[in-house]
């Protein structure tokens, strides 16, 4: 099998992000800006720190829950071997 590259790492997540900051900056009137960047922005640079990290625990979550959701899915229509 071959070494495919994980996409989904942490890295890949602040790539997307930097491009996103640097392409738009947000954009006018903050239209295009990335909840990750208005997480950011929040807890960093307005220092709502508690905020931030509110935001950014129910944004866990929701993630995690698609997750579950998309494995729970995935299994169900498996083609077994």
């Amino acid at each position: 099998m071959a070494f495919k590259k994980n996409r989904r790492s942490p890295l890949a997540a602040i790539i997307v992000m930097a491009a996103g900051l640097a392409l738009t900056g947000g954009g006018p009137f903050r239209e295009t800006e990335l909840i990750s960047m208005h997480i950011f922005q929040d807890a960093f640079a307005n220092g709502n720190f508690g905020t931030g990290q509110s935001k950014a625990v129910v944004m866990f979550i929701v993630v995690a829950l698609a997750a579950l959701v998309q494995v729970t899915v995935s299994k169900r229509y498996e083609v077994q071997r």
